[in-house]
């Protein structure tokens, strides 16, 4: 439908003082539109993760769709996957080394440990807020499953943070035991 006519009654002066502040009244309506939608693009928006935490039929779980997130059982996600690790000895050795190490660190804080499970926060770095840090011990093949996820998930022009420091803290943490990173036995095939 196209433009009718002026709404609402006709204007009885067209004198440059009126015009003037309608323009201005324009430039204040839309600079203020823009101020707003610049102000609220450049604050992140942030929301504590309800993710699911734990083993479901054996495995952990995979990343969800947002959020700041690393899983070994995220293959259909690439950007949310890492490789497993493999340890040496038992998966009770491998349990108390990982224990151990949580216990030793001033910010880890080991917050369920049950068998071959263990559930781990982080909190410092370059990582903003606490990061919890899950791992499943397989005793069959000496294979750790892991996750790592973000409590906040920081929105940044509609992204999620990065996952890259949580690859970083992963990979200290994996070099720090001694364990095998399995990402280089596929890179070798």
């Amino acid at each position: 439908m196209g433009f009718l006519g002026p709404v609402g009654p006709p204007l009885r002066s067209r004198s440059p003082v009126s015009m003037v502040d309608r323009r201005d009244a324009l430039k204040i309506v839309s600079g203020s539109a823009l101020s707003i939608a610049l102000i609220s693009m450049g604050s992140p928006a942030i929301a504590e993760s309800t993710a699911a935490k734990g083993v479901s039929k054996g495995r952990l779980f995979p990343c969800p769709q947002n959020g700041a997130c690393l899983s070994s059982s995220s293959s259909n996600q690439p950007s949310k996957y890492i490789a497993p690790w493999r340890y040496e000895g038992t998966s009770d050795e491998a349990a108390t080394k990982l224990l151990d190490y949580a216990n030793k660190s001033s910010s880890l804080m080991v917050v369920a440990h049950d068998g071959d499970y263990v559930w781990l926060a982080y909190e410092g770095g370059a990582l903003k807020g606490k990061v919890d840090l899950e791992f499943k011990l397989r005793k069959d093949d000496q294979i750790v499953t892991l996750r790592a996820a973000s409590r906040r998930s920081t929105q940044v022009y509609a992204f999620s943070a990065p996952s890259a420091d949580l690859k970083a803290l992963l990979t200290g943490i994996r070099q720090d035991l001694g364990w095998e990173d399995l990402d280089k036995d596929l890179q070798e095939i």
